[in-house]
């Protein structure tokens, strides 16, 4: 098994091949890709040590462990406060998980500085790369950190299509740059 020290959890390769033999048995709509960071986790780790940060982190892989295994899914912890799991595609099964992270971070956090953001996939079409469920995790995550409800943001088609047009942008910054021409365009004020 490839895996950190820290945690004696699978690196992100060993997820994909793991997610990659699964897909085949599952039937769409029922698992998702749950891709999990801890909010202000450096912050942490400088508050209250490093030594608290491992503990956090293991607590993590615990959790998120035990629900792998009473599911049959797959977990890993990709470094730093990353996490992705595959679980069954349940709002109660997350915000159990996100519930106890929660209580684990109340022994040393007595404010909502410190709390577990969480993307979500749901796996609907088993023929989609594994990466690419990831990538659509994470970009709901980055969602998360808005004024999500609990935190705890799924992935939607409108996600992908703003994600396009800025990817879009990007390259055509980057085209204009290698011809020394920059376009700026500015929203009107509403």
């Amino acid at each position: 098994m490839n895996s950190k020290s820290l945690s004696d959890y699978y690196y992100n390769h060993s997820f994909m091949d793991g997610l990659r033999k699964k897909l085949p048995k599952l039937l769409p709509n029922t698992y998702c890709i749950a891709a999990i960071d801890i909010e202000h986790f450096r912050l942490f780790n400088k508050l209250y040590g490093r030594s608290s940060g491992d503990e956090v982190i293991r607590y993590i892989c615990a959790c998120l462990k035990q629900s792998t295994m009473e599911n049959d899914g797959i977990d890993a912890y990709l470094g730093g406060d990353n996490f992705v799991a595959l679980l069954p595609d349940s709002d109660e099964l997350l915000c159990s998980i996100r519930e106890k992270i929660i209580e684990k971070l109340g022994k040393w956090n007595n404010t909502s500085v410190f709390f577990p953001l969480f993307g979500v996939y749901t796996i609907e079409d088993t023929s989609i790369q594994p990466e690419l469920m990831y990538d659509r995790a994470m970009l709901a995550r980055s969602h998360a950190e808005e004024d999500y409800k609990w935190h705890i943001c799924r992935y939607t088609l409108e996600m992908r299509i703003l994600f396009r047009r800025g990817s879009l942008s990007v390259s055509r910054d980057r085209e204009g740059l290698g011809k020394r021409r920059i376009y700026i365009f500015c929203p009107a004020a509403v």
